[in-house]
């Protein structure tokens, strides 16, 4: 059996599209965790390069995670008043000591020219028509404008605190953002105050941060609205009464969640590729004639038949392995992890992974990620191997997994109800680790509820799979012992 693997191995190997094609993918792989980590502002012209209290600089995507997970690692400890309350503190005082108040006049001429103040002035008041206003920011290259109720214009105003305060600003409360015209000129000049800073410090860090309590409010809401089902809300209860049972605990989630958004990054390039190699699994024995020649035996087509399958499987598996050992070592080397027994909580802006929040733990949603992604590496190299088989040909078998692929998109574009939990059994979606720990309109959850039992969706859909990887497997070694009987 050893020897059949290892000759399957060598006639993939043979064939130099295969290295090249495996080769682009893992380059691919590696340039999409490095952005992740080096993520940094989408126009150039609105990039800047943030300072720390200490007057250092935090100059690009890497250095602002590594900065906001030390910084936030400082309150680790007991989730409770006392910790929010510190920290409430801690923004409130900075905040206050780099609150907008000087206008960085260089930046603003060498953006909006040096009529600046007069242009930005005349936008807020009906002064310009749109297409002076277009014109004038196409030749500049600038996109970071916008339009009131009132068809007012608005414009970025840079200041010279922003750098400290925008920092701390994404770092507490998750998002940053730059001053508006409108603060300056019109209906609401003069925005910029203490009062500002104050409401952003007593309201929203504090609803931020005790998210639990707000994202168990969510689902109570969703509820009475009809948005989401039982089970969804069960489980969010049961959560809840979990964690506060026990004492919360609190720590940077910025290496935690940059690595969730990695993980998410495993897409269906992945999958294509999987399908790419192994369209030619059986159907290159037939294509060289050599499979009335190599065992022409019943046991030695079984034999030969399962070294196909566990060749294609074995390889399918390893590709979204190394994968994932790809961005698991990634994370060691960028930002270090902290507790995996933390709840999902995005910090900082750091990745974007659009889940239920505050209720599974990125233990749980790790195990889940690797499970899935290799159940549908398997599902994927199995129905792959099961066309070539009857195919015998590697292009139908190219296009009509192609076809297999666009069909999960299709469905999803029409997501609603029993089509949500339809779409989530093709492969691809299984890779979207988040659709298994979200809820959505139209009836889907997490969970379905079976004699009061609560068993999650994921765990259903790989029990399909490989029940169906079962019968398919079976289903190919009959047939291609008959294939050899018949023929000798």
């Amino acid at each position: 059996m050893m020897r059949l693997l290892k000759s399957e191995y060598q006639k993939l190997g043979k064939r130099k599209f295969t290295v090249v094609l495996l080769i682009a993918l893992f380059a691919y792989s590696g340039y999409q965790i490095y952005q992740t980590y080096h993520a940094t502002a989408a126009s150039e012209i609105m990039a800047m390069t943030y300072e720390t209290t200490d007057h250092q600089k935090v100059a690009n995507g890497l250095a602002y995670y590594r900065y906001a997970d030390e910084y936030l690692h400082q309150y680790a400890g007991p989730f409770n008043e006392d910790t929010i309350q510190k920290m409430k503190e801690d923004y409130q005082k900075i905040m206050k000591k780099y609150q907008r108040k000087n206008i960085d006049t260089e930046k603003m001429e060498r953006i909006y020219g040096k009529d600046w103040e007069s242009f930005l002035k005349g936008a807020a008041t009906s002064k310009y028509m749109e297409e002076d206003v277009r014109k004038r920011m196409e030749r500049m290259n600038i996109d970071g404008y916008g339009m009131d109720d009132k068809g007012n214009y608005f414009f970025n105003v840079f200041y010279k605190e922003d750098p400290v305060y925008m920092l701390y600003q994404r770092i507490y409360t998750g998002h940053s953002q730059y001053a508006t015209s409108h603060e300056l000129y019109g209906e609401n000049a003069g925005q910029i105050s203490s009062e500002i800073v104050d409401i952003s410090v007593n309201q929203y860090l504090p609803r931020f941060l005790k998210g639990a309590g707000a994202e168990k409010e969510l689902f109570e809401n969703a509820m009475h609205s009809g948005e989401i089902t039982n089970a969804s809300s069960r489980i969010a209860k049961k959560y809840q009464e979990e964690l506060q049972q026990g004492q919360l605990q609190y720590d940077s989630t910025v290496g935690n969640h940059l690595l969730l958004t990695n993980l998410n990054k495993i897409d269906f390039v992945s999958l294509l590729v999987i399908i790419i190699v192994l369209s030619d699994m059986f159907a290159q024995e037939t294509h060289y004639k050599t499979d009335q020649i190599l065992i022409p035996t019943k046991e030695g087509a079984k034999r030969l038949v399962i070294a196909k399958l566990l060749c294609g499987m074995s390889l399918a598996i390893g590709i979204l392995f190394l994968q994932l050992c790809m961005i698991v070592l990634a994370a060691f080397i960028f930002v270090p992890l902290r507790s995996l027994d933390l709840t999902v909580f995005p910090q900082a802006d750091a990745g974007y992974y659009e889940m239920i929040r505050f209720i599974f733990t990125y233990r749980e949603v790790l195990v889940s990620t690797f499970f899935l992604t290799l159940i549908a590496a398997m599902a994927i190299g199995m129905v792959t191997m099961t066309i070539s088989y009857f195919s015998k040909n590697r292009f139908a078998t190219a296009i009509l997994m192609l076809v297999f692929m666009i069909l999960s998109f299709a469905i999803n574009f029409r997501q609603d109800g029993w089509l949500a939990y339809l779409c989530s059994l093709f492969p691809s979606r299984m890779l979207e680790v988040n659709t298994f720990y979200s809820w959505m309109n139209g009836g889907f959850s997490p969970f379905i509820i079976f004699m009061d039992m609560m068993i999650p969706w994921k765990n259903i859909v790989c029990v399909l799979w490989i029940i169906l990887m079962i019968i398919l497997s079976v289903i190919i070694i009959q047939r291609y012992q008959k294939h050899f009987v018949k023929s000798h």
